[in-house]
């Protein structure tokens, strides 16, 4: 099991849904980056990436 399976599914455990498991691992590749970079890394909209960035700011996994 590669290091991003165990984190995605430590995350899923959480209560963390795939989509947020995949932005939060984006940002974390990224570092300081827009939405739109994450939302480019894991293929999504900008839009519901950033509804989970959010989501994952006011839980305390990422820092604004």
């Amino acid at each position: 099991m590669s290091l991003q399976s165990e984190v995605k599914s430590v995350l899923s455990h959480f209560g963390r849904s795939p989509i947020e498991a995949d932005t939060y691992l984006a940002a974390l590749a990224i570092g300081s980056g827009t939405a739109a970079q994450i939302a480019q890394k894991t293929g999504e909209g900008r839009t519901k990436v950033y509804f989970h960035i959010k989501n994952l700011v006011r839980d305390g996994l990422l820092k604004e």
